[in-house]
């Protein structure tokens, strides 16, 4: 499954170079670096449904049961949620390396700090500062950003449910899948051929009608999860 969801995700990619190539050469871009991930990961979210995995028969049933939701949405929480407070982590420990918060000695110490503090994880075992993990994730070896995935799991979410509507789609969010809509197809396509002429704003508004990133997409579409977790762990102390 992660390489059928790998293969959409950089299709993704490859439609949005495709798209904007009208575009004069200055403009051929994501409306911003989260824009380029995020299209991919859009319609992974229709495909990875039930629905379309039987109906290109990778799944034997798409009968709909309560564990299976959430299973299904357990899954696509452990892949899409749980990046959310890791990416946050990777470039806020790289933004105050950047202004000089951090001396050299604390690089290590303070990188585990930031993901004990927002991940409420801590190293298997025992690190120094002749460590240096942040270095193991190629895009802080590579000075790529990263932000740009904390955005994308964000308004991915948004594309989604922007499309199902679009589609004429009603049924709960997690469960929609747009293939073969030939209105979200065009409603994505005429926001992808914009590439970055326009402000990432006017960009948003194409294909959410909204200007600004929000979380009740995301929201929405994990609430049937939230709701037996909370109930799961209502005898539970839930943190760190």
């Amino acid at each position: 499954m992660y390489n059928f969801y790998t293969i959409h995700h950089e299709m993704g990619h490859c439609h949005y170079y495709l798209a904007y190539r009208i575009q004069p050469s200055i403009y051929r871009s994501g409306a911003n670096p989260a824009f380029h991930e995020a299209v991919g990961d859009t319609i992974a979210l229709s495909v990875n449904t039930p629905k379309h995995l039987h109906s290109i028969g990778l799944l034997s049933t798409d009968d709909r049961t309560e564990e299976g939701d959430i299973n299904f949405l357990m899954r696509q929480a452990l892949e899409r949620v749980v990046l959310l407070p890791y990416a946050l982590v990777i470039d806020k420990w790289r933004w105050e390396l950047e202004r000089g918060d951090v001396a050299p000695k604390d690089f290590n110490s303070r990188y585990w700090q930031l993901r004990q503090d927002i991940q409420g994880v801590a190293p298997p075992v025992k690190r120094s500062e002749r460590d240096f993990d942040p270095g193991a994730k190629y895009h802080v070896a590579a000075g790529i950003p990263y932000i740009r995935y904390f955005i994308s799991f964000l308004i991915q979410f948004q594309f989604h449910e922007a499309l199902c509507k679009e589609a004429g789609y009603t049924g709960p969010i997690h469960l929609c899948d747009i293939y073969g809509s030939k209105e979200a197809g065009t409603k994505l396509r005429q926001m992808m051929e914009l590439g970055r002429s326009k402000p990432w704003q006017d960009v948003m508004e194409v294909i959410t009608g909204q200007r600004s990133i929000k979380t009740s997409a995301i929201l929405s579409y994990f609430k049937p999860l939230m709701d037996w977790l909370k109930l799961q762990n209502m005898d539970n102390v839930v943190g760190w």
